[in-house]
């Protein structure tokens, strides 16, 4: 599995796999960009300018930087290659965030590809204790925002062509006191919930919970540690001054300087986190969402043109997918 990605990473950028993920060279470390970005670490951007930061950014020999129309499809997946230095239109955005969860103690994002589905996990959500704050994929139906839960518009401002539930996990730090995930595809058993509520309500602020399957096969299968996660202010705000966190190619993110060379296979979102407790002594709980309820797309499907919505309604039986959940009660489709 690792030669695989590799490979494939090697055949999408035409060379060394680790030379996308290597640690800033000490031209990087100097670059003006770089060094406010880490003297103002509550602010990560400075300029709204996008372009004229990646034409700087460009202009640094070492640094190797995205194509334009990879750039463009893949902003809004949080990926470190698209964005590079040029992160200014984030800083508007996450202020708008920070307005929008206003009050909101206990967020839990609930990423919306398929409305029905989406209604069932907010209704998880408001059982356990939490407010469901309701964002969308931007290619997805509108949402339905139920009693109890709020809108959270993480694309107003940044009109991004898709976005991804992880995006504004990145920087929990900035706007909000604490924040729960899951995946758009993922629903489970009330006792199942039960147990993610109870680790995420226990977070001191600091730590961060993440999905880490048990067994020694857990490293070449890749899990996704935002399957179902939660971060806290404290936690999120090291994770960013050491460049690890949720995004994809973490070691590409301004802050990163880490210690040991990154792994060609730990390219994938929430890598940084296993990094991060790895190598900078990051508290990190594990949880274990029930994968019953996990509605991953085909592995024969997934590079084909299908948006996920579109697969979850094609390959699995919500009715069905309830009953066995035995929430049958939530579901009003």
């Amino acid at each position: 599995m690792r030669k695989a990605l590799a490979r494939c990473i090697q055949r999408r950028h035409g060379g060394d796999a680790r030379r996308i993920v290597a640690s800033p060279t000490s031209e990087e470390v100097g670059h003006p960009a770089l060094m406010s970005i880490r003297t103002h670490v509550k602010s990560p951007v400075q300029t709204t300018d996008i372009q004229r930061v990646s034409t700087e950014t460009r202009n640094i020999a070492p640094l190797v930087v995205a194509p334009d129309d990879y750039r463009h499809h893949h902003l809004g997946t949080g990926d470190w290659e698209a964005w590079g230095h040029a992160l200014g239109p984030l800083e508007e955005a996450i202020a708008d965030w920070k307005v929008q969860l206003d009050g909101i103690e206990k967020p839990w994002l609930c990423w919306s590809v398929v409305d029905r589905f989406c209604r069932i996990q907010q209704r998880l959500v408001l059982e356990y204790g939490w407010t469901p704050v309701v964002g969308q994929d931007p290619l997805s139906e509108t949402p339905t925002i139920l009693p109890g839960s709020i809108r959270f518009d993480v694309n107003r401002l940044l009109n991004l062509p898709t976005v991804w539930v992880h995006f504004p996990m990145e920087f929990v730090y900035a706007f909000a006191p604490r924040m729960a995930c899951w995946h758009s595809d993922l629903i489970v058993s009330r006792s199942n919930m039960e147990h993610l509520a109870t680790v995420f309500d226990k977070l001191d602020d600091g730590e961060t919970a993440a999905f880490r399957p048990r067994g020694w096969w857990m490293k070449k299968e890749l899990p996704c540690p935002g399957l179902a996660c939660s971060t806290t202010r404290g936690a999120s705000l090291d994770q960013w001054n050491h460049g690890c966190g949720w995004w994809k190619w973490f070691a590409k993110h301004p802050n990163f300087d880490g210690p040991v060379p990154v792994d060609d296979v730990d390219w994938d979102t929430g890598r940084g986190i296993w990094y991060w407790q790895k190598h900078f002594k990051g508290r990190v709980r594990r949880v274990f969402p029930d994968e019953t309820g996990h509605c991953r797309m085909p592995w024969q499907q997934w590079k084909k043109n299908m948006s996920k919505g579109d697969a979850m309604l094609r390959y699995y039986d919500i009715k069905d997918l309830v009953r066995r959940l035995q929430i049958a009660d939530l579901d009003d489709g």
